[in-house]
């Protein structure tokens, strides 16, 4: 807590399924979560942090290609909670 100095106590954790039908292709689930204490928290902290993902995998050779939705949500002390749907493309070279 950057007003007092004290350290946020909080738990949280993450989860993932993943599935791979073919030698090119993956696809996972996944949850995460991270709930601080609201006592710990300043007048206007975040209060609980959570997303829900699906991710793609592409894969050819040393090319990678995903395509992932990503649901997050975060609710404030005193304000109204926040949401973002997210759609995120990304290509790789793995070497």
């Amino acid at each position: 807590n950057a007003t007092t100095g004290d350290e946020i106590a909080s738990t949280g954790g993450w989860a993932e399924l993943g599935w791979k039908p073919l030698d090119w292709y993956a696809v996972s689930l996944g949850f995460a979560i991270d709930d601080p204490v609201s006592d710990d928290l300043p007048a206007t902290g975040k209060t609980l942090n959570r997303i829900f993902y699906l991710a793609n995998r592409l894969t050819f050779g040393s090319l990678e290609f995903g395509l992932d939705y990503l649901n997050w949500t975060t609710m404030y002390k005193g304000f109204d909670d926040g949401t973002d749907n997210r759609f995120q493309f990304y290509a790789a070279f793995k070497f």
